[in-house]
């Protein structure tokens, strides 16, 4: 596992601790276009946590770079999780829609 990917699964881990207790709670993780980092916020276990309501990979989409250092590079995004006081009923969606 490459070490991007096992610092953004710690900082998911480290937030999934917290519940909330009366306001929503939102998590904005950034790079989450980078296949890397994007596998890491997917394969991370939100659904095993009841105040998780919703997961969205593309908030706001990457950009393929054309630039001579990071030429066919995939970056930036912002990824959204949404944390509320009270346990979510049924199943978890992890919504992709740029996939």
């Amino acid at each position: 596992m490459e070490t991007i990917e096992i610092g953004v699964r710690n900082d998911i881990a480290t937030c999934l601790k917290y519940k909330p207790k009366k306001r929503p709670t939102f998590i904005l993780m950034h790079d989450s276009s980078n296949p890397t980092v994007r596998k890491a916020i997917a394969e991370s276990p939100w659904a095993e946590h009841p105040h998780v309501h919703g997961v969205g990979l593309d908030f706001i989409p990457g950009v393929l770079f054309d630039r001579g250092d990071l030429r066919g590079q995939i970056w930036g995004g912002l990824a959204a999780a949404v944390m509320l006081p009270e346990k979510r009923s049924g199943e978890l969606s992890l919504e992709a829609p740029f996939e």
